[in-house]
């Protein structure tokens, strides 16, 4: 196993370098330099994660190689990354399952996928899937109470062009003001016992690195939404119900898509509402279009897991690195996981959900 996970880092290392390197140079930031910023300031920047760092540390010795290579990995995500994210209303058992693809643009991840479980004492008070060696989450459920997935999100200027390299620029500058990576709040949350109007509150005004798509799911009908966020707040909310908005403070002057407003379903990929990016983001588009006449909800929790492993498109890139779908329902703590999911095939779509009744 421990060879896997060096695998991983050197696929990483490699797709970082050819990739994520020369886009970030062309935007005039130097990704390098970066990292080994983050690095050398371990004990400051991670001074609301002490253990993650200590987490990092480990890692390094056990595995035998860099920090830096150990800190290129777990801050991957939040340069590069495909995904796709899906709530729905159960009907039947009144209430919300939650779906996601994690698309990812290095080959060897599948290997090291893990579901892991947090405990406190006999009870489960978090589950998450991971990698080995990321000390993070990216997808988690609290049983009982949320469940939450994090997209990939490229920040974009009013006429629609990407700035998300530009703000690494300011990457350090937000981390040493306490911005925190996402991957490593939502593991964080694991311990805070928050209800879903909690999770979307803090997650509403939360200081973060960089811009990304939250999905956050609770325990009932139409608790459901997914925020456009930037570093400082949220740009836009998408509701699956959009009067529920009004219970949020935090959100209350923030603008929403109506898109999603009375249907049984929201869902995210990696392009804003405001800006329709088909060439990327195509899943979205198809979805909403083969669904929003429909008026679908979910019949079944194997259902979603068909649905987002066959009906997903993989972002352009090989189906490889699409590393596992996860599919969540907090209400009943039901958490499964599948690695390496199946060509996505278009006339599935619909195969696993049933109109909304």
């Amino acid at each position: 196993m421990r060879g896997r996970v060096r695998n991983a880092l050197q696929q990483v290392a490699t797709t970082y370098n050819l990739g994520l390197v020369p886009k970030a140079a062309a935007a005039g930031v130097n990704l390098d330099d970066v990292l080994q910023n983050v690095t050398a300031n371990m004990a400051k920047l991670f001074r609301n994660s002490a253990d993650q760092a200590e987490e990092m540390e480990g890692l390094a010795v056990a595995l035998g190689v860099p920090l830096l290579d150990v800190m290129r990995f777990n801050v991957f995500y939040e340069l590069s990354g495909a995904c796709t994210s899906m709530l729905a209303n159960d009907y039947k058992h009144k209430d919300i399952v939650h779906g996601r693809n994690l698309d990812y643009g290095s080959a060897g991840l599948s290997d090291i996928v893990v579901n892991a479980r947090f405990k406190k004492g006999a009870e489960v008070v978090f589950e998450c899937t991971t990698f080995l060696g990321y000390v993070g989450c990216l997808t988690g459920m609290a049983p009982g109470r949320f469940s939450i997935s994090l997209n990939q999100r490229d920040e974009k200027d009013e006429v629609g062009n990407i700035i998300g390299y530009k703000e690494w620029n300011n990457f350090m500058l937000a981390w040493q003001q306490g911005a925190q990576g996402y991957g490593f709040w939502i593991r964080q949350s694991r311990s805070q016992r928050l209800s879903w109007r909690d999770m979307v509150a803090a997650a509403s005004s939360t200081l973060f690195t960089r811009a990304a798509y939250l999905a956050i799911g609770g325990t009932k009908l139409d608790e459901a939404v997914i925020l456009e966020r930037r570093t400082h707040a949220v740009q836009l909310a998408r509701w699956m119900k959009a009067s529920l908005r009004s219970e949020f403070p935090e959100l209350a002057k923030v603008s929403y898509a109506n898109d999603f407003d009375g249907k049984p379903f929201v869902f995210v990929c990696n392009s804003d509402m405001k800006h329709a990016d088909e060439a990327r983001d195509e899943t979205a588009w198809k979805l909403l279009n083969a669904l929003a006449p429909r008026g679908y909800g979910v019949k079944s929790v194997k259902g979603v897991m068909d649905f987002e492993g066959n009906s997903t498109l993989h972002q352009g890139l090989t189906v490889e690195t699409t590393t596992f779908t996860s599919e969540m329902v907090a209400a009943r703590g039901i958490y499964n996981t599948q690695a390496k999911c199946a060509v996505p095939q278009y006339s599935n779509i619909g195969s696993g959900l049933a109109p909304a009744r």
